[in-house]
């Protein structure tokens, strides 16, 4: 739901999502260990950001951090107490935005619907940036299917590797 609040973001610069277990959790209570999975966020330019409920096309991923090195992305927003940070590409285009951050745990992703997606959202205007480049769009909902490689994988039985590579769904830059 939208609120009143708009934070400015300079273009190039970071923005952190701060993921804990509860609302009322600190830093030490970040999230459950056992949701391993990819972590992502994504923008959409609006008119006005609040007032847009963000449905429907026009969003694009900025980052996103899969599993490397025997590493999640989840891990690491949990050994940075629970901050995923963003940068802002410094080739957008100024104006108001709509951030999602998304977690996607993939404990209970071998069968379908099983991969759970949680998600925060930011009302920005972004100054500074250069528009340089405008990036290919997707609708939310709709950037998944519950059949996508990414959301649809046995973690611990046949787990991600260099010859298993782990597929990040969605679309990206």
């Amino acid at each position: 739901m939208p609120s009143g609040d708009i934070i400015e973001v300079k273009a190039g610069s970071t923005v952190e999502a701060v993921w804990r277990h509860t609302l009322e959790s600190g830093p030490s209570d970040v999230m459950d260990p056992g949701h391993k999975g990819p972590v992502m966020a994504y923008l959409k330019k609006v008119t006005d950001a609040t007032s847009d409920n963000g449905v429907g096309d026009g969003w694009f991923k900025i980052q996103e951090e899969g599993f490397s090195n025997g590493n999640w992305g989840t891990d690491t927003v949990i050994n940075n107490s629970g901050n995923q940070v963003i940068q802002i590409p410094e080739c957008i285009e100024e104006g108001e935005y709509l951030l999602r951050v998304e977690m996607v745990a993939l404990h209970g992703a071998r069968s379908p619907n099983g991969a759970q997606l949680y998600m925060e959202c930011a009302q920005i205007k972004i100054t500074g940036g250069s528009g340089s480049k405008e990036p290919g769009t997707s609708s939310i909902p709709g950037v998944y299917s519950s059949s996508d490689a990414g959301l649809l994988i046995d973690i611990y039985g046949k787990p991600p590797s260099s010859s298993n590579p782990y597929e990040i769904p969605g679309m990206y830059k």
